[in-house]
């Protein structure tokens, strides 16, 4: 079964009209009616509903850190930088993604849009050095370490 996103107020509208031309099942926190949500609330109303959480907001990944952590359980998010990555990108990068990965291969991960870029690892650059831990930092067991990981 393809795996089927749940889009938060914070993604372009221009992403969820491209994954949804290229038949990729996303309903947004507006459609289901939870646009004022908190951001746990909306995370786990993604849980209830079997999707993966899409963002662009960094508070999630703090959240997901904090939830992984805790032994909470969380249905997955992708986070689409704001500033750092193109629609065509993030539209592309998710279509493989949602097509041929399951709800099971993202469940308590976190995804960076883009999946191949080098700069997708910089939240974690910090501690890798023994620094202080970004506000952005997400646990390396956390972290979605490549598309091709959720492959079959």
């Amino acid at each position: 079964m393809p795996l089927r996103f749940f889009a938060d107020v914070h993604v372009p509208r221009a992403i969820v009209q491209g994954l949804r031309l290229r038949d990729v099942d996303v309903l947004t926190a507006m459609d289901d009616g939870h646009e004022t949500l908190g951001d746990e609330l909306l995370l786990e109303r993604a849980g209830q509903l079997g999707r993966v959480l899409v963002t662009s907001d960094h508070h999630f990944l703090a959240i997901a850190d904090a939830w992984e952590a805790a032994g909470r359980q969380f249905a997955g998010i992708t986070f689409v930088h704001p500033l750092r990555v193109p629609i065509g990108v993030a539209v592309k990068d998710m279509e493989l993604i949602a097509k041929a990965g399951a709800q099971e291969d993202l469940q308590n991960r976190v995804s960076i849009c883009p999946f191949g870029a080098p700069h997708r690892f910089d939240l974690m650059d910090d501690r890798r050095r023994g620094g202080a831990r970004s506000s952005l930092a997400v646990s390396p067991r956390c972290q979605l370490r490549a598309a091709v990981e959720v492959l079959p």
